[in-house]
């Protein structure tokens, strides 16, 4: 049963032909934060501020000449606020700005925190909203603002009803179970939905995907269902997750005619909204005195350690990866990797946080949106890509600056006692690239950076097995670790 349909026969602002100015980022000070906006209208009127100012001065200017300009239905600009702007709060702000000349329609399946946060991002905007839930006290019209249709029913059962409507009909999928999420992407398959967005992770839609394959669809319906939605690079929480969701279902639906038929084909996102790239990289320097041989082609279970990390980072979801070491070992790295993945030092030992910015700069520099860098020695035991991609999924739905494993061990000279012990692979985001490019390598170590981030931005992930945080340096280590 509906709990409220609103009457939209007024002609509020939202509903008059005009440009959308949206703060959909801001780095450093600003003078607005992200989700302020404000509306320019073709009798040169306009509504709402993002600050005043030069900044504003110039984003009215652009959105007169993107109104006249037939070619063009969307921008993003990046404004520096510097004395050249005639704004010195020394922060850079990104703007959105799209023209509005009909509205269209928003289905969110599901009225969890982020649904609730997401509705009041896209309230007075052209975007006609609906939530639906089957949860009475979640599908309440009292959480939501009141240009916001609730629905407290069955999300399916809506969404086999939405029937002539689903062509101009963006579908958010967002409820608070993952076997209800199934069933609405197998459901929204059977509609032309303008477009389908589906909350989570890359390795939920991974094994979403693997799933709805059996049931028959092909790669090019599936291309319909864009997963993961919004812009990690703003933030996980349900407040930052909904501003990149929000800019992206406004680009959508700003976009001119040839760039919609793109989008409802399934193209995922452009680069100003599509997550950034995961990368890995393996520090596979130095040589074993013991073991007499250079540790990344060491077997384990008859494959390299090089080989064999690489395929597990590859499997959980790695975009790219690289290994580092030293050029006196080429010879048997390139038995083991190709070209583009080996990154040479010509220092022998290959110390590790000189490594480390070694091949993140190189990382960067072949992949400019890399997002999140996975780090880890070439010695450690192999692990199982599931425990990786878990690993991947806490970092990026936390919105970490940095994550590593931990484990509760028993305290040396005190077994009745526990403590933390902290191993590889640790995940490093994009916000701490330039703490490690601009660093002293000969002085600082990457366990000293991560030590002294802010507890907010630094994750701890339980690690199951402290086995597995083990080094292997010498064959005997390896039959231990086999064992264990």
């Amino acid at each position: 049963m509906k709990n409220r349909k609103q009457d939209r026969s007024s002609d509020t602002p939202a509903d008059r032909p005009h440009v959308e100015i949206i703060v959909v980022d801001v780095q450093g000070s600003g003078p607005r934060e992200a989700g302020a906006r404000m509306r320019w209208f073709p009798d040169g009127s306009a509504e709402g501020t993002i600050g005043g100012g030069n900044l504003e001065l110039q984003c009215l200017g652009e959105a007169e000449a993107l109104w006249n300009d037939p070619e063009r239905a969307s921008a993003f600009i990046e404004y520096p606020l510097s004395a050249e702007l005639g704004q010195c709060c020394g922060g850079l702000v990104k703007v959105f700005l799209g023209k509005i000349v009909a509205p269209d329609e928003v289905l969110i399946c599901g009225a969890g925190h982020v649904a609730t946060q997401l509705a009041s991002v896209l309230a007075e905007t052209p975007l006609r909203v609906t939530v639906v839930d089957s949860r009475s006290d979640w599908a309440d019209p009292a959480r939501f603002d009141e240009s916001i249709d609730v629905i407290a029913d069955d999300p399916d059962a809506v969404v086999r009803d939405w029937g002539e409507r689903a062509g101009r009909t963006q579908l958010l999928i967002l409820t608070h179970e993952h076997a209800l999420d199934l069933e609405l992407c197998r459901l929204a398959m059977r509609f032309e939905f303008k477009w389908i967005g589906l909350i989570g992770s890359r390795t939920k839609w991974r094994r979403f995907r693997q799933r709805l394959e059996a049931m028959g669809f092909s790669d090019a319906e599936l291309a319909r269902i864009v997963c993961p939605i919004g812009d990690p690079k703003l933030g996980r929480t349900p407040q930052e997750i909904a501003i990149g969701v929000g800019a992206q279902l406004l680009a959508i639906y700003h976009a001119a005619d040839t760039e919609r038929r793109t989008q409802t084909a399934g193209v995922e996102p452009g680069p100003e909204t599509a997550p950034g790239k995961r990368g890995a990289l393996i520090l596979a320097g130095g040589a074993s005195r013991r073991m007499g041989r250079w540790k990344g082609a060491l077997e384990f279970d008859g494959e390299p350690l090089l080989a064999a990390h690489a395929r597990i980072f590859t499997e959980a979801g790695a975009d790219i990866w690289r290994a580092v070491y030293p050029e006196m070992y080429r010879e048997e790295a390139e038995r083991i990797a190709g070209p583009e993945h080996r990154i040479m030092t010509t220092h022998p030992e290959a110390p590790l946080f000189a490594s480390i910015q070694l091949g993140l700069r190189e990382m960067i520099r072949a992949t400019p949106d890399l997002d999140s860098l996975l780090i880890t020695p070439v010695d450690m035991v192999p692990l199982s890509p599931d425990l990786v991609a878990a690993l991947w999924d806490r970092h990026e739905s936390t919105g970490a600056w940095a994550t590593r494993p931990a484990v509760k061990v028993a305290a040396e000279g005190d077994s009745a006692k526990t403590e933390t012990r902290h191993g590889h692979p640790v995940i490093l985001g994009h916000r701490l690239f330039a703490s490690i490019l601009s660093a002293d390598a000969s002085a600082d170590r990457l366990d000293f950076l991560i030590r002294d981030l802010p507890p907010e931005h630094k994750v701890e992930f339980e690690w199951p097995d402290p086995a597995a945080l083990t080094n292997l340096n010498t064959p005997e280590d390896v039959q231990q670790a086999r064992a264990e």
